[in-house]
């Protein structure tokens, strides 16, 4: 079992900034990237998070405090749960709160869902700054509720929380290795003898892109002179990664299949085309990349707010998309051929992906804490 990471001293003498993210990778991996940036400038960083959630891992690996408690959001869950939500919601309240006075927090960042509900209204009753971050085109509750408390708020969409005069659109925080990339032309998309396919369901995969994407990208390379020699990276999730190796083998396409990517800025840039789900931070990560993609929306997200994010890119032109129930092989092989065929291919798709990035959103967020931390 590892070691737990080391309480930071300097916490107990210097201000600090808590950082209240959890639950999927989507609220934790932008407020880790906003964390690391704070951790170069020497700003100790406090990380409030529940205990089943993503970042009970992600956070102590990456040398950050982990405080945790039980707290689960209320949309979509059993009545008993709906009942014991308030207590639990209060209990965590009253447990940040002493945190907060305790280790000397002179600001938080909350990046949405459950796990910041607690911090914000502490935030609030403490009269601390607090600032949030909104990875989606559609705000989740936790962000709309604390919104007008907001010290400000940081949005990745133009459109999310635009009648507000505190709000900057900075784009998604991301890991460093997605800042300065090489272009779409210096890369060679879409130019190569290869036609590079990155097949990307999330962290855990995705079903129904495991079924669907064998047999059209079979038709695709079996129709169209420009995929005729085809090259596939398969991102299954580990349940279905031995049946996807399968479907190709019996295809004979080149196909490579694995259950995880861990380089997935390195993927990015080797594919000329990229089929994936539309959550935001992988919306985020195709632009600061510069890739042209065909999205299919996972159908059950709240507020059906992946399909909102893929269609800013298509009304970009910089991607095209495809809503679960017309993913057959039919439609996709359609679509892809179209993207094939337009004018100026998949690099003028790529670079108009490319000029709506905005990779410094870490550097601004870390910056508006670190303002308050150096007043302290």
């Amino acid at each position: 079992m590892p070691e737990p990471p080391m309480v930071d001293a300097s916490i107990s003498r210097q201000g600090c900034v808590l950082i209240a993210a959890g639950g999927t990778g989507g609220h934790v991996f932008p407020a880790l990237a906003v964390a690391q940036r704070l951790h170069e400038q020497n700003i100790p960083v406090l990380w409030v998070g529940s205990k089943k959630g993503i970042e009970a891992r992600v956070v102590p690996a990456n040398n950050i405090e982990l405080v945790s408690f039980s707290v689960s959001g209320l949309r979509g869950k059993r009545w008993s749960a709906m009942v014991l939500a308030p207590f639990q919601l209060a209990g965590a309240v009253v447990k940040v709160m002493r945190l907060a006075l305790r280790r000397r927090v002179m600001c938080m960042l909350g990046t949405g869902g459950y796990v910041s509900a607690a911090s914000g209204v502490a935030a609030i009753l403490l009269r601390k700054p607090f600032f949030l971050q909104e990875q989606n085109a559609v705000a989740g509750t936790t962000n709309k509720l604390l919104a007008p408390f907001a010290k400000k708020i940081f949005t990745a969409y133009p459109q999310v929380f635009a009648e507000r005069s505190n709000v900057r659109c900075c784009g998604n925080p991301l890991r460093r290795e997605f800042v300065n990339l090489p272009t779409p032309v210096q890369r060679n998309v879409g130019v190569g003898e290869q036609l590079r396919v990155l097949v990307v369901g999330g962290s855990l995969g995705a079903s129904a892109l495991n079924h669907a994407m064998p047999a059209a990208l079979a038709r695709l390379a079996g129709e169209s002179a420009l995929a005729r020699n085809l090259q596939v990276v398969h991102q299954s999730g580990a349940a279905e990664c031995g049946q996807v190796q399968q479907m190709y083998r019996e295809l004979s396409l080149d196909a490579t299949v694995t259950p995880f990517i861990d380089d997935v800025a390195t993927a990015l840039q080797s594919a000329d085309l990229v089929i994936a789900r539309a959550g935001a931070l992988t919306l985020s990560e195709l632009t600061a990349v510069g890739v042209a993609a065909l999205l299919v929306p996972y159908p059950y997200a709240i507020d059906d707010h992946q399909t909102a994010n893929a269609q800013w890119l298509v009304d970009n032109d910089a991607a095209r998309m495809i809503v679960q129930p017309n993913l057959d092989s039919e439609t996709i092989n359609a679509v892809l051929l179209e993207m094939l065929q337009q004018a100026g291919g998949l690099q003028a798709m790529a670079l108009r992906s490319r000029a709506l990035a905005k990779t410094d959103a870490a550097a601004l967020i870390a910056q508006a804490c670190k303002e308050y931390v150096d007043a302290s």
